[in-house]
């Protein structure tokens, strides 16, 4: 379980940076990069998933 939530914060920590890299900045980042992330397809969103939990094994969380 606390895998998870590490994995799951580096992901939400990530879609922040792309949401304000990609040009996205405003009052609200967080939204915009859930709605970012909500017009991905499931596997897109999957794939990450898992590469994040790979990535959280790997680094012995």
């Amino acid at each position: 379980m606390k895998r998870f939530i590490i994995a799951l914060a580096l992901l939400v920590c990530i879609v922040v940076g792309l949401a304000l890299y990609g040009g996205h900045v405003s009052l609200l980042p967080l939204i915009d990069a859930f709605n970012t992330l909500a017009r991905w397809d499931y596997e897109h969103v999957m794939q990450i998933v898992h590469w994040f939990l790979t990535l959280a094994h790997t680094l012995h969380v």
